[in-house]
């Protein structure tokens, strides 16, 4: 029954639920237990007798789906179509126009039944492919039923369900050339732009459609050939196909479609129309229109030309606006300020309204200068070869970098997002690989700032379709021992790595680990900290647009090759504080198993560690080393951790190598560092949890003590440590 009244009737589940249980309870069946009473049985069996023959209804007087109003509608519509009345759809003369128009008009009346779900019930049964099927069949012949149908069509075409169900079925193109056949019936052009509303509301593949459909030239032929009382309609279109407001929809097109709107003068007609005797309702929406066209053209400006995102690109063009006067608070702009307010829109469509003092248009951006300058030199207009380029470019090469590069790092400006949006990745690539092995300055310069606009998928993107990764490890490797060149290669590296699966796999394949450890192995002299931090980011799974990253085995190839050893040599090196931070942090990455911790520790990693965090404790070593220690020596931890979980074997291999000592000196060096403390207390617990052997040789080393203590300094510790003491098999573990 619950189905049924879903189905049939439009309720939504708990309507239909509760008018099941209602109909139910008129013929004594109480639902409230869960089993019938055997004395109503009966009654029930012939209530479901009657459900079964479909009589059962909540509507008095409707006995089947066939009895609804609605559905009877439908079907007299349908009987018309399918030429049941033998009569051609081909041959619909005006004697039809009368009938017709009654019948829509009824199917109208009873889709605006407040409380009602007749519109659910309407397009549930092919209502609205119905409707745009009878459109399209007497348009231009049955000017009164075209106009009611259209009013019908705008009434159904409500949800998801229906706006799909209108586009499938031609909708978009029906309607536009009804209202371009039709452009000076008022009627009409309510009517059509009606159904534009309805259908485009929340729906960012209609408003596509139709822009496609260039319902914006048919509005500015309607507003400039001035059709009497323009339907309010109209501008309630315009505000809709500029609203972003489909949610399924990340990036919305609708600031490129006001940019249209003004370009091609919807902003100046709206203007006019404000001139015109409008009603007060038709006036609101004029206005309404007239703001969502200029205010949403100048977002589009701001996000085009300057880089802005839409939240920056709109709140730029209300203080904009608010400069000039006009307040964007109400939805009627002051008469008193529109002179000032059209004065501004002409200056828009000019394209003269910037954010940047001094800026008149685009090329008048220093970020799109500095790009321009580049691109003279390598498109030759200094009549000098890219590959002739030499020292006497350098320096007028270098500056113009260098002063990209720090309009790049203003804080709180949109320089990359222009940068990038105006080809300055491609520019820069390019440019790396003309000036590589020769301008060492400007090729350290052009890297840096490389590094700086490489920030997202789409600069990402462009610096892979450029061949990128190619040029900047070619670069790379063709000047491993100069430290600039490194720094700036790798910090492009981690720029375009980042959050990217794509390119990492990309430096893989050209060998980035090879490099990195010949560089490691040749121990440059101050090896650049962003070599550290490439290393960190290849190894980061920080993709998410991918289920199953490659990066576990990345790590074991660089280990297997041997950069852990050499990172564990770069640490005897007397690094300075945020080297040694990236190149513990580097380590880290590169530790993820039991066989590359063995390594670490043969070759005397932790002892390194351990001095580094002593150092700390004696004020040799800043906070941030201390904790990328304790960092990286937890990772080791919470490794051996895991391979000595219900491994009684493996446990004892750990013990034998050295696990216990290792958790005995840090919990006795580093009583403070309560990640490592708790970490400890783990991997005891592991260790001796399925081992009494291993239970005698901590406990005599004087474990117990280390990890009460523990227990009681640090709350972090207290499950961890009771359950290092049970399973060491204490009685007293919980005190």
């Amino acid at each position: 029954m619950v189905a049924e009244n879903m189905e049939d009737l439009g309720m939504n589940p708990d309507e239909a639920l509760q008018d099941a249980i209602q109909t139910l309870a008129i013929q004594g069946v109480d639902l409230s237990g869960q089993l019938l009473s055997f004395l109503l049985l009966p009654c029930f069996i012939i209530l479901m007798r009657y459900l079964i023959l479909g009589i059962v209804r909540c509507i008095p007087g409707v006995s089947s789906t066939n009895d609804h109003p609605v559905n009877q509608s439908l079907d007299a519509l349908r009987s018309i179509l399918s030429l049941k009345d033998d009569r051609k759809v081909g041959g619909l003369d005006e004697t039809l126009d009368e009938e017709l128009a009654e019948l829509l008009d009824k199917l109208y009346d009873l889709c605006r039944i407040e409380g009602s779900n007749n519109v659910s019930i309407a397009t549930r049964n092919g209502g609205v492919e119905l409707l745009v099927s009878l459109c399209g069949a007497i348009q231009g012949r049955l000017e009164r039923s075209l106009v009611s149908a259209l009013m019908v069509l705008s009434s159904i075409v409500h949800d998801l369900q229906s706006t799909e169900s209108f586009r499938q079925g031609g909708g978009p193109k029906i309607v536009m050339n009804i209202l371009k056949g039709s452009c000076k019936t008022v009627a009409i052009l309510h009517g059509g732009f009606s159904v534009i509303s309805a259908a485009a509301t929340g729906n960012e593949v209609l408003k596509e459609a139709f822009m496609e459909l260039k319902v914006d030239e048919l509005i500015l032929q309607i507003l400039r050939e001035k059709v009497k009382n323009c339907p309010q309609s109209l501008y309630d279109a315009i505000c809709v196909l500029l609203m972003p407001d489909d949610n399924r929809v990340v990036a919305s097109q609708v600031y490129g479609y006001a940019r249209r709107f003004a370009k091609i003068g919807i902003a100046d007609a709206l203007v006019e129309a404000l001139n015109d005797d409008l009603n007060s309702s038709s006036l609101v929406s004029a206005c309404i229109a007239l703001k969502a066209v200029t205010v949403n053209a100048m977002v589009a400006e701001n996000m085009e030309d300057l880089g802005m995102n839409p939240d920056e690109a709109l709140q730029d063009a209300i203080q904009t606006l608010a400069i000039q006067g006009v307040d964007l608070s109400g939805q009627l702009l002051s008469f008193l300020l529109l002179p000032c307010f059209i004065i501004l829109m002409r200056y828009l469509i000019l394209g003269i309204v910037r954010c940047i003092p001094g800026v008149s248009s685009t090329n008048d951006h220093p970020v799109n200068q500095s790009l321009d300058a580049l691109r003279s030199i390598l498109s030759l207009k200094d009549d000098r070869k890219v590959g002739g380029l030499d020292e006497t470019l350098d320096e007028e090469l270098a500056e113009l970098l260098d002063k990209l590069y720090d309009l790049c790092r203003i804080e709180g400006s949109n320089n990359v997002s222009i940068a990038t949006r105006n080809g300055g990745v491609e520019l820069l690539v390019s440019l790396c690989g003309a000036i590589q092995g020769r301008l060492e300055r400007s090729l350290v310069s052009a890297l840096m700032v490389l590094s700086s606009i490489v920030h997202d998928l789409q600069s990402t993107e462009s610096f892979r379709q450029g061949g990128g990764p190619k040029i900047v490890m070619n670069i790379l490797k063709g000047s491993c021992k100069t430290v600039a060149i490194l720094h700036g290669g790798f910090s492009v590296i981690s720029a375009a790595a980042t959050g990217n699966e794509v390119l990492k796999e990309a430096f893989m394949e050209l060998k980035v680990d090879e490099l990195i450890l010949q560089i490691l192995r040749e121990k440059v002299k101050n090896c650049p900290q962003s070599l550290y931090d490439a290393i960190c980011v290849l190894l980061m799974p920080d993709d998410n647009r991918v289920v199953a990253s490659q990066v576990y085995g990345y790590a074991r190839r660089f280990a297997k090759i041997g950069i852990a050893d050499a990172l564990v040599e770069a640490l005897n090196d007397d690094l300075n504080s945020s080297s040694l931070v990236s190149a513990c942090i580097a380590l880290k990455a590169v530790t993820v198993n039991d066989e590359i911790c063995r390594s670490v520790a043969g070759s005397g990693g932790i002892d390194i560690i351990l001095k580094y965090m002593d150092d700390g404790n004696k004020g040799g070593s800043d906070r941030a080393v201390i904790k990328a220690c304790c960092s990286l020596l937890a990772k080791i931890m919470s490794i051996i951790t895991t391979l000595s979980l219900r491994s009684p074997e493996n446990a004892a291999l750990a013990v034998e190598a050295g696990a216990g000592n290792l958790a005995i000196l840090a919990m006795q060096k580093f009583p403070a560092a309560h990640q490592m403390q708790r970490q400890s207390c783990f991997m005891i617990r592991n260790l001796v949890a399925r081992s009494p052997e291993n239970r005698t040789i901590l406990l005599n080393a004087g474990i117990e003590k280390l990890i009460r203590r523990a227990k009681g300094s640090h709350g972090s510790c207290k499950d961890a440590a009771t359950a290092a003491l049970r399973d060491l098999g204490l009685d007293d573990y919980d005190k």
